[in-house]
């Protein structure tokens, strides 16, 4: 994100940084700063009024995920296909585990 500001001149004055989207989402509520949350996370609160969306035209945000399980943990054919289908989708590189997944 800090690049995406960089890019079009922006120096936000950052005070706080959170990692739970749900606290981000209630210190917001509360008028306490903005916040870039997951659109899951603030459904409810746009519904009931509580917060307000912006639409930012022309920029692009990602993220970086991960997918963890168990050690040693054997998949079934619909968890199979679902790692599959998000590796495809996202580039992700193929992984193993005692089972090759892909």
């Amino acid at each position: 994100m800090d690049e995406r500001f960089a890019e079009v001149g922006v120096s936000p004055r950052v005070v706080m940084e959170l990692r739970s989207p749900e606290a981000m989402r209630k210190l917001v509520e509360v008028g306490i700063g903005i916040s870039f949350l997951p659109s899951l996370t603030v459904q409810e609160s746009l519904k009931s009024g509580s917060l307000k969306e912006i639409d930012v035209k022309d920029v692009s945000f990602s993220r970086e995920i991960g997918v963890a399980w168990r050690k040693g943990r054997y998949f079934g054919p619909a968890i199979r296909h679902l790692l599959e289908d998000i590796f495809d989708r996202y580039g992700a590189q193929k992984v193993r585990t005692d089972r090759q997944i892909a």
